[in-house]
């Protein structure tokens, strides 16, 4: 993580224009971070094997990253190992464009960053889970953008001093269109996104009213209206929806991936209690004359103690019916 940090900050120190010597030691320090995680790509590689070492999303991004660094060191030599070191002709401009990968290695943060980890996974399952809003956003834009070049197509060309130019062959076409127009599909779908997102949309308006006429206001005005803050406002709904989705599931799931630790509860038993069943096991023992006595627990006792009890009552009450109809009979036989 600290080579990481310090790979940032080395990258940030570029400007130009930098003097030979600056821009040697930042190329030695660039070739020695190189060096670096090279050598770590190979112990990963080293000890986890291929097939492990590709399971992780992480260690393809990081191979990629050191990859495309090697290609550019191969194809454009720093300029401490070469003199005739050149970064202004074409070839050297689109490899150096390979540095650019460099500056991704900063998201090797996110393997040892918790927080950050997360955050990025929630974006990035947001953003796939939010794609039927990117259909019905190029399809609002594809409609406007035709509706506009029905309109204003053609429409937009103004003289040296900003008036619409008059309708003859060499005033209108050697007339001046603005960048954002409604000439052609490509231009006319950038000015509706222009307006979509309120990049000085008023400046496009102006030019239509100048030269449609004010009818050309209720097109824009609807425009905003639905696309900015219609449009707009329900992607960041969605997008914090599922935030808060994301957010609710991964708390309600968090305490569940903990392991359970089961206890086993043991009866606690008074001394009293133990002293008494020793005794009962003793004298069991001596009357059978064998130590293989079922042994019950207290629950067993209680349940035995209470069908002795029941049995008891039931007996006596067996008694009370018999005295009962003994002395109802000899009452009979007194009388008689």
């Amino acid at each position: 993580m600290a080579f990481v940090f310090a790979n940032t900050v080395t990258l940030s120190l570029d400007h130009y224009p930098m003097s030979r010597s600056m821009e040697v030691h930042l190329e030695m320090t660039h070739f020695v971070f190189l060096c670096v995680f090279v050598v770590e790509l190979l112990l990963k590689l080293a000890g986890l094997g291929m097939r492990q070492f590709l399971c992780d999303r992480f260690n393809i991004f990081d191979a990629v990253v050191v990859v495309s660094d090697l290609i550019e060191v191969a194809a454009l030599q720093p300029s401490f190992l070469a003199s005739d070191h050149d970064l202004n002709s074409s070839g050297a401009r689109a490899i150096s464009i390979l540095r650019a990968f460099r500056l991704f290695r900063v998201f090797r943060l996110a393997r040892r960053w918790k927080s950050l980890r997360d955050l990025l996974g929630m974006i990035t399952k947001a953003v796939a889970s939010i794609g039927n809003f990117g259909v019905l956003l190029f399809l609002f834009l594809y409609i406007f953008a035709l509706m506009g070049m029905q309109f204003f197509a053609n429409t937009m060309r103004f003289d040296d001093h900003g008036y619409p130019t008059p309708h003859n062959v060499d005033a209108f076409w050697n007339g001046t269109v603005p960048r954002s127009n409604f000439d052609t599909l490509p231009w006319s779908i950038a000015t509706v996104f222009q307006v979509v997102t309120g990049d000085n949309w008023s400046a496009v308006l102006y030019d239509a009213i100048r030269g449609n006429g004010m009818f050309a206001s209720v097109y824009f005005i609807v425009l905003v209206v639905l696309g900015d803050f219609v449009l707009m406002n329900l992607f960041l709904a969605l997008l914090l929806d599922n935030f808060a989705t994301r957010s609710d599931s991964s708390a309600s799931e968090g305490p569940s991936k903990k392991p359970i630790k089961l206890t086993k509860r043991r009866s606690k038993i008074s001394p009293i209690e133990a002293n008494k069943q020793r005794i009962i096991r003793r004298m069991a023992v001596t009357r059978t004359g064998s130590s293989d006595v079922h042994w019950q627990t207290p629950r067993d006792d209680r349940l035995n103690a209470s069908r002795d009890d029941l049995s008891k009552m039931q007996a006596r009450q067996q008694v009370m019916t018999d005295f009962s109809r003994t002395k109802k009979l000899a009452r009979l036989v007194y009388l008689k």
